[in-house]
């Protein structure tokens, strides 16, 4: 294992925030409207991410349940998924670091445990199913706490 990776995986703390988060897709002609459900009082985490095909919009559930009536789509419905928890992996990571998201869902994918990704700038953040919330922490926390254990 690279050396960059082992010091990403020896310094990295997970963070979650308790609530409830749903993924939204939208028409792709819907980008200029995205801002009727993103209010002045924006949530600690959310992203919009527009591609080719469609808007995705991954917001806490609760804001998605108090501004969705905003949103005027006329006749297309959003696909809405809920039931999603975050788990932050709180480390900054190097743009050039190869295998960090790999190396750290590959257990979640082992236990069964599907997951949304997302990758910001400098870290990256999980969304598990809530009901699988608890063993995807667990098993996040034992591969961090054995790599903070491997001496380099």
């Amino acid at each position: 294992m690279d050396i960059q990776l082992r010091a990403a995986l020896r310094d990295a703390k997970l963070y979650t925030d308790g609530r409830s988060y749903c993924l939204v897709g939208l028409p792709s002609d819907a980008l200029a409207r995205v801002g009727e459900v993103i209010t002045a009082e924006l949530p600690p985490f959310w992203s919009v991410i527009c591609d080719k095909d469609e808007i995705s919009l991954l917001l806490p559930s609760d804001v998605w349940a108090t501004q969705a009536e905003n949103l005027t789509l006329g006749r297309c419905l959003p696909r809405v998924m809920s039931g999603y928890r975050l788990i932050t992996l709180d480390v900054v990571l190097a743009p050039c670091l190869v295998g960090f998201l790999a190396h750290v869902t590959r257990p979640l994918a082992d236990a069964g445990i599907p997951i949304v990704a997302f990758s910001a700038r400098a870290r990256d953040h999980l969304f598990v199913p809530k009901e699988q919330f608890a063993a995807a922490w667990s098993i996040l926390e034992e591969l961090l706490t054995a790599a903070r254990n491997f001496s380099f």
